[in-house]
C-alpha cells in the first residue's frame, strides 16, 4: 500500500479498466459496483472498497493523464514481454511506415493497397 493512501491510485485506475470491462458503472458507483468482487480478485482490500468514491477516483485518473505516459508504456511493455516470455527477436514497431486499403470486393479483398507514409496519399484522396 501507498502510504497516505486507503486505496492508492493505480488500484484505483485499474478498477477503472476493470470496471470499463466488466460491468460499466459510473464513477460515483465504482464502489457499490466493486463489492460483490472478492476484494482479492481485484488486488484491493475490503477497507478500500469502502472508501472508493468518484472524487478519489478522478483525482487517480488526473495522476494518470499527467503521468509520462511514454515511459509508463515502456516499463508496462516491457514487464509483459519479461513476465510472459514474449519472443521479440522478429517483433518491429515502425510507426512511420503505414498502408491504405480503397474499396472492397463482394468477398472482402481489398481492390487496392498502397504502403508508405500514413499521410502520404491523403493529397489524392
Amino acid at each position: 500500500m501507498i502510504r497516505g493512501y486507503c486505496c492508492p491510485p493505480p488500484a484505483r485506475c485499474r478498477l477503472v479498466v476493470a470496471n470499463l470491462l466488466l460491468g460499466r458503472s459510473p464513477l460515483y458507483a465504482l464502489g457499490e459496483w466493486a463489492l460483490p468482487f472478492d476484494p482479492a480478485l481485484l488486488a484491493i482490500s475490503t477497507t478500500d472498497v469502502a472508501t472508493l468514491n468518484d472524487d478519489r477516483v478522478g483525482r487517480a485518473l488526473e495522476r494518470l493523464f499527467d503521468a509520462d505516459r511514454s515511459s509508463l508504456l515502456t516499463e508496462l511493455m516491457l514487464k509483459v514481454i519479461s513476465e510472459f516470455a514474449v519472443d521479440t527477436s522478429e517483433l518491429h514497431n515502425d510507426s512511420t511506415k503505414g498502408f491504405g486499403v480503397r474499396g472492397l470486393t463482394r468477398r472482402g479483398r481489398p481492390t487496392t493497397w498502397r504502403e508508405g507514409h500514413p499521410g502520404h496519399h491523403l493529397g489524392s484522396q
